[in-house]
C-alpha cells in the first residue's frame, strides 16, 4: 500500500502532463494558424 501511493501520484502527474502538453500543443497550432490566415 505504501509503494502504491508514489506509483499512483506519477502516473497521475505523467497524465497530467501528457494533457497539459497536448492542450498548449493544440492552443499555440490554433493560435500560428490564426496568425497565418490573417
Amino acid at each position: 500500500m505504501v509503494m502504491a501511493i508514489p506509483n499512483f501520484v506519477q502516473v497521475l502527474v505523467s497524465l497530467t502532463l501528457v494533457l497539459v502538453h497536448h492542450f498548449l500543443e493544440q492552443h499555440m497550432l490554433s493560435k500560428w494558424e490564426g496568425r497565418c490566415s490573417s
